[in-house]
């Protein structure tokens, strides 16, 4: 005969349970009920007033008690006029004199024969699976039998509302009463810490109080999870905290956290296998920078399986809850987590919006810090599974104190370009889409959503095959969802067509691969950038920082050397940048840089203030590379150039590039005539292509082209700004080391 699966003893029990439940007999929590009963009639004193308001309660919530043709209460005028009359009420001054002995003789009969009809009856799914959740917590014998109390009184429905009234609806006799019906009254001190809010079920959730029941109650989910057949220890810990969760992407496409997220894994390996407490994980920064996605990768790399717990609803409670606040639901399930996976070493724990812990509805002032500050510490000190708490604005919602208990921390910012376009290749290859390279770079320079949207925008694209029209649609439609704007994620001075390297003259174009060389070998450099508006600075500076995986922070100098009455002066605003860039990775660009000088001369008394030794010093110390621009040629004095290690000089187009950017930006062969045009800016083909965008049946007007683009030249070269760009003479400064 072939031996039984697990599957087969699951359905097996389950017909069993349902067969008992639609019979309604031998129900083993029934069983327990009954027995509850008698040992409570068998501790009262049937002339005390709490028996008689026993009494009272068990005529009116059970029907039906009856023993050898008699019917409790025997006093009662079941036939007469007052047949409807209760014989026990509490209201009646009577209650004083006891229950008559044949009555309660009766009960203990009945509960009696109750019990012993249903001895035979083995436990039920309910009670052997709570038995082995009061065994995953840690329970001793004592207080497993009063969680199966709690869990019993639960089941029955009559149980709260006759308990009650023999607590004489005082929630501070329960204990007491528990133990009496357990036949344990030597465990009331137990049970009144146990039963307590303080206490070990009720500070982690397992059991709640509620204004809808007077008794305790097990925590739905639990219950849910208790009620299954033959559950597994995994079933339990799965439905109470929920699915582990998978991870959409690996620690690869955050490899510019390559250092941070090694040492952060050594850590988290260390502590799982040396059982290690206390030990926690930081991840903050702005929300969309890609925290919880890291958070999933980092625990898929260590083949770890990770919960995310603490994902409860707003503070919002249903009818007849008392309101506990959304802090303390979170905490409590935090704890919970802690109590299933104790002594786990292949779990952690993720704790998403950290920062809610420390906070009061929706305010976010420091004065809504709530005890709940406290009971975060001791749990960050104590807790026994590595746990990952993710926030955004920690700077102001967490205490120093909680601070000081992370065991590391990383601040995640919202990703490079470069780290987007690997994104992007991951996702798009994950879900058979394929796109054109161009169209992918575009995509990382275009947009900066979180990595789980780009996720999202690739298996779209898979599923209505729609390429990257379906991509950038999904992507406008989650940023509307997500923040109220559907251009909230797009990046505006670099939204334009992808960046061509191929524009730079040939000296340029080596002093730029020298550049992002020694980025990506986290080497420093000291750039000055000359060109006039047009000339392409701009997009050159963000191409630079994309290629060396580094976010781009543009800084214009006249911002911050305006005097601020109310903020912070000029020589700190200098300091928080360089300070900002170096926390963050940035490579910081400085542009108008002339603005130092007191006069945009060649003189260097005129450069010599206190604002330009304040930033010679913070360049001197910065150890990450960064650029200063400007736009106007012959300002910069020697002694100011000496300071920086690399120059890079953006003209006009020669013959060549021009051709190759008339082709670029109108998608189509240069005429003969645009040799004739001379001292292009590419910024001049940017923006006459996107004028001719506006204009009807222009797409094979290239005589149209040629007379627009003649026309933004000379407006810049004559009136100094033209179709947006401004004059500037031709710089000297050679593209090259210093």
């Amino acid at each position: 005969m072939a031996k039984a699966t697990t599957e087969d003893l699951k359905r097996q029990n389950g017909i069993k349970e349902i067969e008992r439940l639609l019979d309604g007999t031998g129900h083993f929590t029934t069983k327990l009920g009954h027995a509850y009963f008698l040992n409570l009639l068998e501790s009262l004193n049937p002339n005390a007033p709490t028996s008689y308001r026993l009494c009272a309660a068990i005529e009116r919530d059970i029907a039906g008690i009856e023993m050898d043709g008699k019917i409790f209460p025997l006093g009662r005028d079941y036939e007469g006029k007052e047949k409807h009359r209760k014989f026990y009420n509490e209201k009646m001054s009577n209650h004083q004199q006891g229950v008559e002995q044949k009555d309660w003789d009766l009960l203990k009969a009945y509960f009696a024969e109750r019990r012993d009809s249903a001895s035979d009856v083995p436990p039920d799914n309910g009670f052997n699976n709570i038995m082995k959740f009061a065994e995953r917590l840690g329970l001793d014998e004592d207080e497993r039998e009063l969680l199966t109390f709690v869990f019993v009184t639960g089941c029955i429905p009559y149980m709260d509302t006759i308990l009650k009234d023999v607590c004489h609806k005082d929630p501070s006799n329960i204990p007491g009463v528990a133990c009496y019906m357990l036949g344990k009254p030597e465990l009331y001190e137990k049970a009144r810490k146990l039963f307590s809010k303080s206490g070990v079920l009720a500070k982690n959730d397992f059991i709640q109080f509620n204004e809808a029941n007077f008794l305790p109650l097990i925590d739905g989910d639990l219950a849910a999870a208790l009620s299954a057949p033959e559950a597994e220890e995994a079933d339990v810990i799965s439905t109470i905290l929920g699915k582990p969760t998978t991870a959409a992407l690996d620690v690869s496409d955050f490899d510019h956290h390559t250092k941070q997220i090694k040492h952060v894994c050594e850590i988290i390996k260390a502590a799982v296998a040396n059982g290690d407490k206390g030990v926690n994980i930081l991840l903050y920064g702005p929300a969309g920078g890609g925290k919880t996605e890291m958070a999933k990768a980092i625990a898929e790399a260590l083949g770890l399986t990770m919960y995310a717990v603490g994902e409860t609803e707003p503070d919002n409670p249903k009818k007849g809850e008392k309101n506990k606040s959304t802090a303390q639901k979170r905490l409590a399930q935090l704890h919970r987590s802690h109590l299933l996976l104790e002594g786990n070493k292949k779990a952690i724990v993720m704790f998403d919006e950290a920062e809610d812990l420390l906070i009061k509805g929706n305010d976010s002032t420091k004065a809504a810090d709530t005890e709940s500050k406290i009971a975060t510490n001791r749990t960050a000190e104590t807790n026994p599974v590595v746990t990952i708490y993710i926030g955004n604005d920690v700077a102001q919602k967490f205490h120093s104190s909680l601070n000081q208990r992370f065991t590391y921390s990383i601040y995640v910012d919202y990703p490079p370009a470069m780290i987007r376009r690997n994104i992007w290749n991951r996702q798009l290859q994950a879900n058979g889409v394929t796109l054109p390279e161009e169209d992918i770079r575009m995509l990382a320079r275009k947009y900066s959503p979180a990595p789980r949207m780009i996720a999202k925008a690739a298996n779209v694209a898979r599923l209505t095959n729609g390429g990257i029209k379906a991509i950038e649609e999904n992507l406008r439609a989650d940023s509307q969802l997500m923040t109220g704007r559907s251009d909230a994620i797009v990046n505006h001075e670099t939204a334009g067509k992808v960046y061509q390297p191929s524009f730079l003259d040939a000296t340029s174009l080596k002093t730029v691969e020298s550049l992002i060389a020694r980025g990506r070998a986290r080497k420093p450099f000291a750039l000055i950038v000359e060109g006039a508006e047009g000339a392409g600075v701009t997009s050159t500076m963000q191409y630079i920082g994309e290629e060396m995986v580094r976010g781009v922070a543009e800084v214009d100098v006249a911002d911050l050397i305006a005097p601020s009455p109310m903020g912070p002066s000029p020589e700190d605003k200098i300091m928080g940048v360089f300070n900002q860039a170096a926390d963050k990775g940035l490579f910081v660009v400085f542009d108008n840089i002339e603005q130092l000088a007191l006069s945009p001369v060649d003189n260097w008394k005129k450069w010599d203030t206190p604002l330009t030794k304040i930033f010679m010093d913070c360049a001197r110390d910065h150890k990450l590379p960064f650029a200063v621009v400007t736009n106007k040629s012959g300002v910069l004095p020697d002694k100011f150039r000496f300071e920086f290690s690399h120059g890079l000089q953006l003209g006009t187009l020669d013959e060549t590039r021009a051709a190759a950017a008339f082709e670029y930006y109108f998608d189509r062969k240069a005429p003969a005539a645009l040799a004739e045009i001379k001292n292009a800016y590419v910024g001049d083909f940017e923006k006459v292509a996107a004028l001719m965008e506006r204009i009807e049946h222009a797409e094979d007007d290239d005589a149209l082209r040629l007379d627009m683009l003649r026309k933004q030249i000379e407006f810049r070269n004559h009136e100094g700004q033209g179709i947006g760009f401004t004059l500037d003479k031709k710089s000297t400064f050679e593209s090259g080391p210093l």
